[in-house]
């Protein structure tokens, strides 16, 4: 990675690196997920302002844009735009988990007569922005693990098995909200049963490295999140 902050992070961990190995330790280096895996920036999607035929017709006679029937992206603040300030979201832009639903829901015309504010939400170059960095944090720590001869959890990987659907004796683990099992209900932190499956991917690296036969946790005997 170019640049005082890359520079910066490498010799932060050569240097924490360096004093837990300075006995002879061993130990595992894992890397930096995605933002893209994650239940908190995935739940609400790009287009989910959905309107009755009414409530399009409405929309489109009092603003410069039409609107549907059935799902529309959201307005959002935007200050790349020149002038305005604002536009529609696009594919693969992000509104986040803490956004207040009720301004959504309610017709209080977040995301349409209204625009979400730029607090709530990720747009594509802020998103190149997090993905390059966390890229280049990974090949760092991948590099760092390899140099050393620590076991390595390519965590990143995992995720985005999780995004997908990830089979754990017979039953499907995702990053679906509240029902994929992964994640806890802020989005971002993992449920115990996500934890545990986590944890399996560090027993598999560091027996792999170090020829151990640490047992993996049943990962079943963990709960998800609990319905009431």
């Amino acid at each position: 990675m170019a640049g005082a902050i890359g520079i910066g992070f490498e010799a932060s961990i050569n240097n924490i690196i360096n004093q837990l190995m300075a006995n002879g330790s061993k130990g595992v280096i894992a890397n930096i997920p995605s933002i893209k895996s994650m239940a908190y920036f995935n739940t609400i999607p790009w287009n989910g302002l959905k309107l009755t035929k009414e409530k399009a017709e409405e929309l489109t006679s009092s603003l410069p844009v039409a609107y549907y029937e059935g799902d529309n992206p959201f307005f959002i603040e935007d200050e790349t735009v020149p002038f305005t300030g604002y536009r529609q979201m696009v594919e693969g832009e992000f509104v986040l988990l803490n956004i207040p639903l009720d301004s959504v829901k309610c017709y209080t015309n977040w995301g349409s007569a209204n625009l979400i504010p730029n607090r709530f939400t990720l747009i594509a170059s802020e998103i190149d922005a997090i993905e390059n960095a966390i890229n280049d944090y990974n090949m760092i720590l991948k590099n760092i693990a390899n140099s050393r001869g620590l076991a390595f959890v390519d965590v990143n990987s995992f995720f985005k098995k999780v995004k997908t659907g990830y089979v754990y004796n017979g039953v499907t683990v995702n990053a679906s909200f509240v029902s994929g099992g992964f994640y806890s209900l802020d989005g971002l932190n993992l449920t115990g049963r996500g934890n545990a499956l986590l944890a399996n991917e560090f027993i598999k690296a560091i027996n792999s490295t170090y020829h151990s036969s640490i047992p993996e946790v049943n990962a079943m005997k963990y709960p998800a999140v609990t319905f009431p």
